[in-house]
């Protein structure tokens, strides 16, 4: 299921959440009781992905 999620953030990686506070300028993907956060790295070319976190959302944002 993570997979599937970190999959999708590879073909749209705007068709996320923006997060605000402590994680201001990255993104989330929810999947299921799992949350991938992650930023996209627009100097790079072709643009890329850093996933930074993958967790349930109850300790994710701790």
């Amino acid at each position: 299921m993570i997979w599937e999620g970190v999959h999708e953030i590879k073909e749209d990686p705007y068709n996320s959440k923006l997060l605000k506070h402590s994680f201001k300028g990255y993104r989330r993907k929810r999947k299921g009781d799992y949350r991938i956060i992650f930023d996209i790295l627009f100097s790079m070319d072709p643009k890329r992905i850093l996933i930074l976190q993958i967790g349930k959302r109850s300790n994710i944002y701790k």
